[in-house]
């Protein structure tokens, strides 16, 4: 919890940017990128409340890069 919510704080402190948290499982130490079922609660409820703070937003990945897919152009 510590870790994740570093990222986010070092985020706000540093001018801001986009922390991109993925998770692969809710469980009880079921693998090396779980997370609990408390645990993940508790990083709800802190982000919420920065969120009503408004230090940070939460959006989906979509979100944030939008749209459709648009081919890359070459200089």
């Amino acid at each position: 919890m510590a870790t994740i919510e570093g990222y986010v704080t070092a985020a706000e402190q540093n001018g801001g940017g986009w922390v991109q948290l993925t998770f692969r499982h809710i469980c009880n130490s079921c693998d090396a990128y779980s997370i609990t079922a408390t645990n993940m609660q508790s990083l709800l409820d802190w982000l919420n409340t920065q969120v009503t703070s408004g230090a940070v937003a939460v959006k989906t990945t979509e979100q944030v890069i939008g749209g459709t897919y648009k081919q890359p152009f070459c200089c």
